[in-house]
């Protein structure tokens, strides 16, 4: 099956007649002035796919000349109901003679980026809305955009990015139309918006990026606004608000600014109808960290003490969010010594092992930011020491010494925690010399590994196991930035990118 193109929604009659037709049901006015009978209208899903493998067989047979050699084999696959009913498998050598197929560049990203990204990714939602909308340009050039973004980052492939920039510039002006018209409030255009933003993680270009990125993300608020909580009314609409709302305070603590009051106001209305969801139970935790980054930015404004007790209550809330995770999310701890050898932090305790990528990446967030809270209880609590007019209330029964030794020991665990979930993704891989480690994945590791090499209160043996990761990181999945986080720790440099955040959320 590949993909060919955006066909005809025109009746039969209209369309062996060569006329427009005004697709009305249940016939065109133009049968309808014919007195003719309307055959009706064709499943647009069903036709942008066709099966040519026979016919490029019987081409290729007909030729009578050997088969080139593909990296492509293609197999059915339900896996997406019908969207891309491909399966890619990269070959070293030729394949099968029968399994051989052509297929456009855009069409083998589509499919990958469908069956391989999308499952692992926020952008769940995207095969039914996808499917919903199946004509609409913007949602067809930003998703075929971000699939060879997607191709060309994993198979280095700098040709790739250029035809991905192409399409990327027609789904802005795809999108940027779709704004002026009826289709503003629709699945379609907001999911749009979220795929451009995408794009920009993918072709991550330092600053320039990280600006384009927030400028899709706030464009994306703006058509929540014009929405309303009414449009909360399908699975994939609830998603996309989820999505937005992660995106934006990942942003926020990121750089230390409050919530945007439009997201505030619309939160209070559509929470209640978003339903339980894992990535909602950390919100109170992330709008309360968000606060704390405000108070440590503003001088003056708030007391080590104040600062120290919001911390402390984050913290007793993320631990007990991370005692009630579903079983789905459980892990695995083995000992070092039944580890693989040379792939995990020596003294680092228990190697993990996670059913999947995404599960590691969930575990990662949490104890992420649970380090970076006991980090500011550790700044705060140390501050307070010498100030002999601030004390800690008696029920905590604990004094500025305790708070900040208690601190450093959680700093650590969740390092060692963070540093744990390494092998199984990064240093396995390499050791077995698989050629190249899947940038997605990657790309959940590098803020959490940042925040363990840059971390004063962590040993230095996990701080540089940190560094030396993200070096790998950064050859093994063509992720530039990471190596060079990386080599900026080993040099002890300070780390100077403030778009972290950016890959963490493609």
């Amino acid at each position: 099956m590949v993909y060919c193109g955006k066909p005809s929604q025109a009746c039969e009659p209209c369309r062996k007649r060569r006329i427009k037709c005004d697709k009305l049901e249940p016939s065109c006015s133009q049968c309808k002035r014919k007195s003719m009978q309307c055959s009706g209208y064709r499943n647009q899903l069903d036709l942008s796919f066709r099966d040519q493998t026979q016919a490029v067989v019987n081409k290729v047979t007909h030729d009578a000349k050997p088969p080139p050699r593909l990296d492509v084999v293609a197999k059915r696959s339900t896996s997406l109901d019908g969207i891309g009913d491909l399966s890619l498998y990269s070959s070293q050598s030729p394949p099968d003679f029968s399994m051989v197929i052509s297929i456009p560049p855009q069409d083998i990203a589509f499919a990958s980026f469908m069956e391989a990204y999308v499952p692992l990714s926020s952008f769940e939602y995207l095969p039914s809305v996808y499917k919903q909308n199946i004509n609409s340009d913007a949602i067809l050039y930003s998703t075929q955009a971000v699939a060879l973004a997607n191709l060309s980052r994993e198979r280095r492939d700098g040709d790739l990015m250029q035809i991905a920039r192409q399409f990327y510039s027609k789904a802005l002006r795809q999108t940027k139309s779709a704004l002026t018209t009826g289709e503003a409030t629709s699945d379609a255009t907001l999911a749009s918006t979220l795929l451009l933003s995408l794009f920009e993680s993918i072709a991550l270009e330092g600053q320039v990026s990280m600006e384009k990125w927030n400028v899709h993300i706030q464009g994306a608020l703006a058509l929540l606004k014009v929405r309303g909580p009414a449009s909360l009314e399908n699975e994939a609409a609830k998603r996309m608000y989820m999505h937005i709302g992660q995106n934006i305070r990942v942003n926020c603590a990121q750089h230390g600014i409050p919530l945007p009051k439009a997201l505030v106001a619309l939160d209070k209305l559509a929470i209640p109808m978003l339903g339980q969801h894992l990535l909602m139970a950390m919100w109170p935790v992330l709008d309360g960290f968000i606060k704390l980054q405000v108070m440590e930015s503003t001088p003056g404004l708030d007391t080590p003490l104040e600062m120290v007790t919001l911390a402390l209550d984050l913290d007793a809330h993320a631990a007990a969010t991370a005692d009630v995770l579903p079983t789905e999310l459980d892990f695995e701890a083995i000992a070092p010594e039944k580890a693989v050898e040379g792939t995990y932090y020596e003294g680092g305790g228990p190697v993990h092992r996670y059913p999947n990528s995404r599960t590691a990446k969930t575990w990662n967030s949490l104890r992420m930011t649970r380090l970076l809270l006991n980090e500011a209880i550790y700044q705060q609590s140390a501050l307070a020491q010498y100030d002999p007019d601030i004390s800690p209330p008696e029920e905590w029964g604990r004094s500025w010494e305790d708070l900040t030794a208690i601190a450093i020991e959680n700093v650590r665990i969740m390092a060692k925690d963070i540093l744990a979930s390494v092998p199984q993704f990064v240093r396995e891989p390499i050791l077995n010399k698989q050629s190249k480690l899947n940038p997605l994945t990657m790309s959940g590791y590098i803020w959490p590994l940042t925040s363990v090499g840059r971390n004063a209160v962590v040993p230095m043996p996990a701080r540089m196991y940190a560094a030396e990761t993200l070096v790998m990181i950064g050859d093994g999945a063509a992720l530039r930035a990471a190596a060079e986080i990386g080599a900026h720790m080993t040099d002890g440099c300070a780390v100077p990118f403030n778009w972290l955040h950016m890959f963490h959320l493609s």
